[in-house]
């Protein structure tokens, strides 16, 4: 399903159902309030539909979750490609999918979850959705006596929450994520980065992975994510001065340059690799997730514009050189203490936000196009090299 119809959808359509309902729902408990179990919560269910670099900046509240219900049932309930970033994940129970291939499985996968939501009994739902009406509608249907979600203005999904959370647009979205935890009465500091969940088979195969590029661990190895997905492509660092970067830590520094992306991104990564004049290895759509999280741990550095992999570098302790501009770095910067960003702000920055859904007309996107090959490696070079 298209992207921008499904935001289009979820808001003209999902603003008016959710006020609905919601009015219904109060109606309904003002005249027949009934009775809500005490103690701690027994099955949570969590809701986090779109964005895998969300859901790892949800780490930190998953895992204050599990230390402070350990006894819990955790659920989560996400989009299909989002499934390889859950596996194996010590801090949820079991995981529902929704299938958005087609709108016919769209709708198929919705009433499947619905009724697997309810068989399960969650005492609680989170929704950790940000503008999702969507990831609301699901949350009221869970069958859960409470709910927490975000009260963000001009969204109408709060109409549906029992105890909706003010968003705050003015610190790391991390924080705001752990700001729906807190309604529960952790107060668990989460300054502390949670890093992907790793097994040894992934490890395993990031050696095997190095061993084949001849890649040694003394080597200056560099990633670099010069895609940005399929949201708002403007996003990105133009790829000519990702090359010409690439060529410079290659002739100045001897570095070794991995180039990151999804299998859609292929593309772009070879048109990267046909403008430098040196030779980089490409991994574009080789591992899952998990495997690249292991391949991306051995960076020495990791550069890449405002998408899921910025935070996957962060999430495993790598230092990252993050190019930002319609997105603003309060919220989705990178969080490690090397880090670097570069973030002109201009006067119509940030234009894709939470209130209007990451949508923007722009086209032409100087805030990033201001950034400059030497000013990055200028930095850089004074900071890593």
């Amino acid at each position: 399903m298209n992207i921008s119809f499904m935001r289009i959808a979820d808001y003209y359509i999902g603003i008016p159902i959710c006020f609905i309902i919601g009015v219904m729902s109060r109606l309904i408990q003002y005249i027949n309030p009934g009775l809500r179990r005490e103690g701690s919560p027994k099955n949570i269910l969590l809701i986090k539909t779109w964005g895998i670099g969300n859901i790892i900046m949800m780490l930190d509240s998953m895992r204050a979750l599990r230390k402070n219900f350990p006894d819990a049932r955790i659920g989560f309930v996400t989009l299909e490609n989002n499934r390889d970033i859950l596996e194996q994940n010590p801090y949820i129970d079991y995981k529902l999918l929704i299938d958005v291939n087609s709108f016919y499985k769209f709708i198929l996968s919705t009433a499947g979850i619905i009724l697997k939501m309810r068989s399960e009994g969650p005492d609680i739902v989170l929704d950790f959705d940000q503008f999702s009406r969507y990831a609301a509608i699901l949350a009221f249907f869970s069958g859960a006596e409470s709910s927490i979600g975000f009260y963000t203005e001009g969204q109408g999904k709060h109409y549906l929450f029992t105890h909706p959370v003010v968003y705050n647009n003015h610190q790391h979205m991390s924080a705001t994520f752990f700001d729906i935890v807190k309604r529960l009465g952790i107060q668990s500091n989460h300054s502390e980065i949670t890093p992907v969940p790793l097994s040894g088979r992934e490890k395993e195969t990031a050696e095997k992975f190095f061993k084949e590029n001849k890649i040694a661990n003394e080597d200056f190895l560099i990633g670099m994510h010069v895609g940005c997905g399929g949201n708002f492509p403007e996003r990105r660092w133009p790829k000519e001065r990702f090359a010409q970067l690439a060529d410079v830590l290659i002739e100045k520094h001897h570095a070794k340059i991995i180039l990151t992306g999804s299998p859609a991104e292929d593309p772009l990564v070879q048109s990267v690799l046909r403008l430098m004049k040196n030779s980089a290895v490409n991994v574009c759509g080789r591992f899952n997730i998990r495997e690249l999280s292991a391949i991306i741990s051995r960076c020495n550095l990791f550069f890449s514009c405002d998408t899921g992999p910025l935070h996957l570098a962060t999430a495993m302790g790598v230092p990252v050189v993050g190019f930002f501009g319609p997105n603003t770095p309060i919220l989705y910067g990178p969080r490690g203490r090397s880090d670097t960003i570069f973030y002109k702000k201009q006067p119509c920055s940030p234009c894709i936000t939470n209130y209007n859904a990451k949508r923007s007309d722009c086209k032409n996107p100087v805030c990033v196009l201001d950034i400059t090959v030497e000013e990055v490696y200028r930095e850089v070079k004074e900071k890593y090299l």
